[in-house]
């Protein structure tokens, strides 16, 4: 194909693409394509600039993008968002875990993804020392994206003055 012609040649001729393109904009290329015998240049391209940019992955989880969230519980009875994602990325839920920082008493929190409306529970954990309990899932790989985040619910008859819900995130698109 012609490069006058190429659609991603011309978008973006002159700029930078590892720098220059966001996931965002990235979908937003991808979105507006149709797939037809005319696009398979187009397609291959975009390939190699979603590769070249970071925008996507062949081989599963994105090197240099492991990162641990902290979200800090100071009373019963509260609801956080402790995982969310922009426009166009995706996160693998690695694993999370609760730790008193101080206090005493029993502390719950329910891990559940969102869409903003309803919940579904993942899992619950309930402790009184200062240990850490692991969130695992039985149902495979879980992943937050900009349409579904992880939040946690705490509760307690006699809630710790401080807990920390740390969750492991590994970005793979």
């Amino acid at each position: 194909m012609d490069d006058k012609l190429n659609k991603m040649y011309s978008d973006f001729k002159g700029r930078d693409v590892l720098d220059g393109i966001s996931a965002d904009n990235f979908d937003s290329m991808k979105d507006q394509s149709f797939i037809t015998p005319e696009n398979k240049e187009f397609f291959e391209d975009m390939l190699r600039v979603g590769w070249l940019s970071g925008q996507i992955s062949s081989s599963g989880p994105m090197p240099n993008t492991g990162k641990i969230v902290s979200t800090q519980f100071t009373a019963a009875s509260q609801s956080k968002e402790v995982a969310t994602a922009s426009a166009g990325e995706v996160w693998q839920v690695m694993g999370a875990c609760a730790n008193r920082v101080s206090g005493s008493g029993t502390f719950t929190f329910v891990i559940s993804f969102s869409n903003g409306a309803e919940k579904v529970r993942i899992e619950s954990l309930t402790g009184t020392g200062f240990n850490e309990f692991n969130i695992t899932s039985t149902a495979g790989p879980m992943y937050v994206d900009q349409n579904l985040s992880l939040v946690c619910d705490s509760s307690g008859g006699s809630f710790p003055t401080d807990c920390d819900v740390l969750v492991a995130l590994q970005r793979v698109r």
